[in-house]
């Protein structure tokens, strides 16, 4: 594939495969994982 020959062309490729990853994670993410990041704080307002 010539596409990939180009800096620019790999660049904007990775910022779309990003994009689309963070709008895949946010639309569909893992609700156990939303649980694992709030548990810290949960466990420091009750001492």
């Amino acid at each position: 594939l010539n596409y990939f020959r180009d800096a620019w062309n790999i660049f904007d490729f990775v910022t779309v495969l990003g994009s689309i990853t963070d709008i895949l994670v946010t639309e569909f993410g893992n609700p156990a994982w939303s649980r694992d990041t709030t548990q810290p704080q949960k466990l420091r307002s009750h001492p």
